[in-house]
């Protein structure tokens, strides 16, 4: 059977659809900057409902049946062909499908997965075009062992040749990160009242705590009537006038005594009186002294201020998934001070609902704990995120309440912060003016971690 142009085209197409599924499924099991130009929607796409078919990557199936579907087209046989019609049908099918999912569902399209689905809609149709509208006259062997060798080899390098490039690992090379705002970074969304905790009333809150008991500052000898003038204790003292020295209880006690009635008879053990010791007056402070707290000694070593650790990360993203622990085992083994922010990100223009219920998780205390339950998900669907929500203990009911209102002002906050910090790709972790895009290696962080600690310390000195 001859070559035609369509069929040359058809090949061509195919072998794109390979190159681009080899290249997806190398930023899948990879880590390190990926392929993919537009690192949020692709992870976007592969944490999605059809980023895996019963535990397989999307990609992988991909590769599979796009060098099924080479194959096919280079026998001559027009049975065998036929086959290939079926096959490039079903190709069209999934680019047409997978191609409505990003647009519809999804609200973007990974750039990779547009030219995988493309190159088979293209691929496949022109297949199909070649096979029932070849003249009779044509079905007869035309092309050479050699060439369909060589078409079968192409498939096997554009399979290969996205393993084969070297994976281009950030070892400890920063960037300079986008600075947060101290308001910014230290705030918190407040709770709820109005939503209640597992099918409660909201709680009130609890009374104030009762005021301390005040220390007794007079003390009265057995012989004194308490309703006498002598043993009647002392007006408190004025509010503006200064704090009673501690000292002058004693003095008291002697004053007493010396008022005492010659007819009454002293005490068998009198108390002594202590000499009131000298008020020590304080000497000026110098006008460029940093004032010191009397609990810390003068030579104590200043505090060093904590690092600051912003992770941008979304929790079905694979490698965010990854870095989260990794960041959690350097940060639990390091003896540095930090301040820890995670701000969730992604990439569509919508809310999606893992991170409205990660922010309603927060006014829980179980944002941490609901993040960990999510990461283990397969897909963000409702049935997931409710069942992760059980799982760590989050009354469904108030969550099903915070899915369907309007999006928390701590999530639009997230939002906007994401925005302005441009990011190039998840994750991305600022760790004091350092910034780590992609996965990294513990190694990396702990690089980054000490030399944030060391910038730290040098501007406390």
């Amino acid at each position: 059977m001859p070559l035609t142009r369509r069929l040359i085209a058809a090949r061509a197409a195919i072998l794109v659809a390979l190159l681009a599924s080899a290249a997806l499924t190398v930023d899948h099991v990879r880590p390190g900057p990926g392929y993919c130009p537009m690192e949020q929607a692709c992870d976007q796409a592969k944490a999605s409902e059809l980023g895996t078919l019963a535990g397989i990557p999307t990609s992988v199936l991909g590769m599979a049946a796009f060098a099924l579907l080479l194959l096919l087209s280079l026998p001559s046989r027009l049975a065998i062909r036929r086959l290939c019609v079926m096959a490039a049908a079903l190709g069209i099918a999934a680019g047409i499908g997978f191609l409505l999912y990003q647009g519809v569902k999804l609200g973007t399209f990974c750039p990779l997965c547009v030219v995988a689905d493309s190159a088979a809609v293209v691929g496949g149709t022109l297949l199909i075009i070649d096979v029932l509208f070849r003249p009779a006259r044509w079905w007869r062997p035309g092309e050479s062992t050699g060439a369909k060798v060589a078409w079968a080899l192409g498939g096997v390098i554009a399979m290969l040749a996205p393993f084969a490039w070297p994976a281009s690992t950030s070892q400890a090379e920063f960037e300079e990160a986008v600075p947060l705002a101290d308001a910014t970074f230290d705030e918190l969304p407040e709770p709820e009242p109005a939503v209640a905790i597992a099918g409660r009333p909201p709680v009130d809150p609890p009374p104030p705590a009762e005021p301390p008991v005040e220390p007794l500052a007079h003390v009265v000898p057995a012989d004194v009537s308490p309703t006498s003038p002598e043993g009647r204790p002392p007006p408190p003292p004025e509010p503006d006038t200064e704090p009673v020295p501690v000292a002058e209880p004693a003095v008291r006690v002697e004053t007493v005594e010396r008022r005492l009635p010659a007819s009454d008879p002293a005490p068998a053990d009198p108390i002594p009186a202590p000499e009131p010791a000298p008020a020590a007056v304080p000497a000026p402070a110098a006008p460029d002294a940093a004032p010191t707290s009397a609990a810390t000694p003068p030579d104590a070593a200043p505090e060093v201020p904590a690092v600051r650790v912003v992770g941008y990360l979304n929790a079905y993203c694979p490698h965010c998934r990854k870095m989260h622990r990794r960041i959690e085992r350097v940060l639990a083994a390091s003896r540095v001070p930090v301040k820890h922010r995670r701000i969730y990100a992604w990439a569509s223009d919508d809310y999606p609902l893992w991170a409205r219920a990660c922010v309603f998780a927060r006014t829980r205390g179980l944002e941490d704990a609901l993040f960990e339950a999510l990461m283990e998900t397969r897909s963000d669907s409702r049935r997931n995120v409710m069942a992760a929500a059980r799982k760590v203990g989050l009354d469904t009911d108030a969550l099903s309440r915070a899915l369907t209102g309007a999006p928390a002002s701590a999530l639009i906050r997230d939002r906007q912060l994401s925005r302005a910090a441009r990011l190039k790709g998840l994750p991305t972790f600022d760790i004091g003016r350092r910034r780590l895009t992609g996965e990294q290696s513990e190694r990396a962080l702990k690089k980054a971690l000490s030399l944030a600690a060391k910038d730290a310390r040098d501007a406390a000195d």
